[in-house]
């Protein structure tokens, strides 16, 4: 899938996350083909039959952003490895910019599959053949053009629904002459933020490049991607199909959780991320900043917290009044005790006694130790559907809101709106857009700058998504059971023995 890129990639299409519920009601997911433009069918066409009859390709993929503001202009460079070898089912997709990024590697005998934002890894007999690895639902993708080049190679551009509805409206523009070259342009908007991508094939039919602009009133991104020197049917060096895991990696049988719808677009705007936590995007986002760094302090600095969040669906459906809820506690006690845990349907439990760390979905848990600070507790945005303020609240508690990319992916598209008066009560208001036109409202107490409720509106529908917090502790004690959980009979280890 494109990477957790978030991630796409992240929230914002991975901000999906937030509202489980409402994205039933209001996102149902299309597993079928979709119509494309004669044209654009044609051309999909004409490259899968390229790269699917390869026997052998291998290229390096180099991502360059440029971002762009008033006060100047920074670049930064990734690499990326996409190989594969069907005469032995050997494939390798791998962040060669980052040791610890995404890496999916077969060597025909084995199959290293790592999840950089989980932090864990699958190690299992290579499948005979490449279709047998699920690019989609297991392998973080970031680079675009990279990604296009991967499905392509099983034979299905639109395996991926993201790709799939973008593919939908996607027009080819005027061919381009580059460097003596004629290259036809591909334009697709792609995820929930309809980002605007061109993605260049050549007369060959084969991707060569993708580009990503993007502009506001005083800055502006350009995502360059160069799929650089592609190598098809002819031999790739042995070594390219090796991989060793981070040292501190958790070996499991399986992700817990698949890759959200999103990612891959959460992962393109992190250059713009990056320059929103640096205070080079002005105007509003400067509020967001603002009220976030409050919030921030104010958590941080807790030393114990807990609270109960009740999550509720309320309205008419076909004509049939909903009203629906669940419960959630949350409780921290530093230095490093926390839970999170459902209360009601929906099992779902990140408990940690400060000894071992449980963590627990659907009838799944991993367990280790516990991490020495709260800060590094891995939290995922999949263990708080649909509680987003919990998760944003947990996020605070770690002082991580400006270094998780989800919750950046959120605030880089909120607007903040200051001494708002709801139910006779003044609050600070942190307003931003999810998937399927849902409009998500987090309020502050403009006092403590404490989250105090999340609420939505699910577009062209009488439903109202809702949670509060109740039972709010600061600074006292929290029993020693907050941090207990019982698993149930039927759970599943799936965490492996060993490395």
């Amino acid at each position: 899938m494109l990477g957790k890129q978030q991630s796409w990639r992240k929230t914002i299409a991975a901000m999906a996350f937030f509202m489980t519920a409402a994205t039933a009601y209001a996102n149902p997911d299309d597993h079928t083909q979709q119509t494309m433009r004669p044209e654009v069918a044609t051309l999909i066409k004409q490259a899968t039959a390229v790269y699917l009859g390869v026997s052998t390709f291998y290229s390096e993929i180099t991502e360059k952003t440029t971002r762009s503001a008033e006060n100047g202009t920074a670049a930064s460079t990734s690499k990326f490895v996409l190989a594969l070898d069907r005469s032995n089912a050997r494939f390798c997709y791998h962040d060669i910019t980052n040791p610890t990024g995404t890496a999916a590697v077969s060597n025909g005998k084995t199959f290293l599959n790592y999840d950089s934002n989980r932090n864990q890894y699958i190690e299992k007999r290579a499948p005979t053949d490449f279709k047998g690895i699920n690019i989609v639902d297991d392998i973080t993708f970031e680079p675009i053009g990279g990604y296009l080049i991967a499905l392509m190679l099983q034979g299905d551009a639109q395996a991926d629904r993201d790709i799939r509805k973008a593919l939908s409206t996607a027009t080819i523009d005027p061919v381009v002459n580059e460097n003596g070259r004629k290259l036809t342009p591909l334009h697709i908007l792609l995820g929930a933020t309809q980002e605007p991508y061109n993605v260049y094939f050549n007369d060959e039919h084969q991707i060569v490049r993708t580009s990503l602009k993007l502009k506001s009133a005083d800055s502006s991104v350009d995502i360059e991607e160069q799929i650089g020197d592609a190598k098809l049917n002819k031999p790739v060096d042995p070594a390219v199909f090796l991989y060793t895991p981070p040292v501190n990696a958790i070996k499991v049988d399986h992700f817990m959780a698949p890759q959200r719808p999103g990612d891959a677009v959460l992962n393109t705007l992190r250059p713009q991320l990056a320059a929103f936590v640096a205070g080079q995007v002005p105007g509003t986002k400067t509020d967001v900043v603002a009220l976030m760094k409050q919030a921030s302090q104010a958590y941080s600095n807790m030393q114990t917290y807990s609270h109960t969040a009740t999550f509720r669906v309320t309205g008419t459906v076909d004509g049939k009044k909903v009203d629906n809820s669940a419960r959630f506690a949350l409780a921290m006690s530093k230095p490093n005790k926390y839970a999170f845990k459902s209360l009601t349907r929906s099992p779902v439990a990140v408990v940690t006694d400060g000894t071992s760390l449980i963590d627990f979905r659907a009838s799944e848990y991993t367990k280790g130790p516990a991490p020495a600070n709260i800060s590094d507790i891995k939290l995922d945005q999949d263990d708080f559907d649909p509680v987003a303020g919990s998760y944003l609240v947990s996020v605070l508690l770690q002082d991580r809101a400006f270094k998780d990319p989800k919750i950046l992916g959120i605030l880089y598209k909120g607007t903040v709106h200051r001494g708002i008066t709801v139910d006779s009560k003044v609050w600070d208001a942190l307003e931003f857009p999810m998937q399927g036109g849902l409009i998500f409202v987090l309020f502050f107490d403009p006092r403590t700058h404490l989250v105090v409720r999340a609420a939505a509106k699910v577009p062209d529908q009488d439903l109202i998504l809702s949670e509060t917090f109740e039972d709010v502790t600061i600074d006292k004690p929290v029993p020693q059971s907050a941090f207990t959980y019982a698993l149930p009979a039927d759970a599943k280890l799936i965490k492996k023995s060993g490395k």
